[in-house]
């Protein structure tokens, strides 16, 4: 039996943690890891995939019923539009399956981190352990861990959205060392609450 490796394919290995040169000097990971793919698209809810089939059906039969009579009414001129709205929303569930894929989340002893895809780089975010305010805990074989909060503004005042580390495995554990970080960090206990 020969102990030579296999010739390699020229592929690029995926990155499975953020690179730790990306970190300040002195800053060590306590967690790494990236969410569960198919509980995180069942967080992001896309709903674009049924309307989508159906915009780029009606879209198809305006298609058909333009070219089969050669007709020039108004609406017959129109199917790109539906076809267009239809192909992307068909797109979006792909879209959400290829972004939880190469999501990463860490946890130093400084600093939590999410690092998404991007059009050209990766996006980075991240959120220092002193700015967190509170710890919202989602259980479930993947939980969620929300420490980031949005503030936007809507027709009816404002809206606040959590933002955090979403479809992980263990987040009992996360959010003891989160927990810990935290303390460590700021020397002061963190506010939580389970949903």
């Amino acid at each position: 039996m020969s102990r030579r490796r296999a010739p390699s394919t020229g592929a690029r290995r995926r990155c499975t943690m953020i690179d730790p040169n990306s970190l300040d000097p002195g800053e060590r990971i306590l967690w790494h890891d990236s969410p569960d793919v198919a509980t995180y698209c069942r967080h992001r809810k896309s709903i674009g995939f049924s309307i989508g089939a159906v915009l780029l059906a009606i879209g198809s039969a305006l298609a058909g019923y333009a070219l089969i009579n050669g007709s020039s009414d108004s609406i017959s001129n129109y199917w790109p539009l539906p076809v267009l709205l239809g192909g992307a929303l068909l797109y979006l569930p792909f879209r959400t399956r290829r972004a939880a894929r190469r999501t990463r989340y860490a946890l130093t002893d400084r600093r939590a981190i999410i690092e998404t895809p991007g059009v050209l780089l990766r996006n980075r975010v991240s959120v220092p352990l002193a700015e967190v305010r509170l710890l919202e805990t989602r259980r479930g074989p993947f939980g969620d861990l929300l420490f980031r909060d949005f503030v936007g503004e809507s027709g009816h005042g404002f809206d606040v959205t959590r933002d955090g580390f979403f479809a992980i495995a263990n987040v009992e554990r996360v959010e003891q060392l989160f927990r810990s970080a935290v303390e460590k960090a700021t020397g002061r206990p963190l506010a939580g609450r389970m949903i």
